[in-house]
């Protein structure tokens, strides 16, 4: 990974649909190596996809919420099954710290919704909810680490 590598990086993580020759023309390089570039950072896994930004709340989806978990190994499976059927649910992290195993991301469309979830989930795992108030700071992109 070398400068030019981390200006598309910049540059594609705040358009994902830029232009080949409008990135070029950003980064200085023919549109040829730009492709080029982009192709090599896929290739080897850097960039792994491309998707929409969706606004939750402009489709009905207005609570927006994390859910710290723990389960049992009684119950593991089958928290893992709904986890993974509940469309609610968008995200699920794993965790090494803090005692939690999972934190789930969620959307629901209302705080009744959110509580049917919670019920399902209280009878899968122990859980405690965040329901997210604002969001202050714009999703940022992955930059260079710091150099030791």
């Amino acid at each position: 990974m070398d400068k030019k590598d981390w200006t598309i990086l910049d540059v594609m993580q705040q358009d994902g649909r830029i232009a080949m020759q409008s990135l070029a023309s950003q980064i200085s390089m023919s549109g040829t190596a730009a492709a080029e570039r982009v192709r090599n950072l896929e290739k080897e896994g850097i960039i792994t996809g491309y998707k929409a930004n969706v606004n939750a709340e402009k489709l009905g989806y207005n609570v927006h919420c994390f859910v710290l978990t723990e389960t049992s190994l009684a119950t593991r499976d089958k928290f893992y099954e709904y986890v993974q059927a509940c469309p609610e649910i968008i995200n699920a992290y794993y965790t090494t710290t803090g005692g939690k195993e999972l934190v789930l991301e969620m959307y629901c469309a209302s705080t009744d919704d959110l509580y049917r979830i919670q019920e399902d989930l209280f009878g899968l795992a122990q859980c405690t909810t965040y329901i997210v108030a604002n969001h202050p700071v714009k999703q940022k992109g992955i930059t260079p680490l710091p150099k030791k």
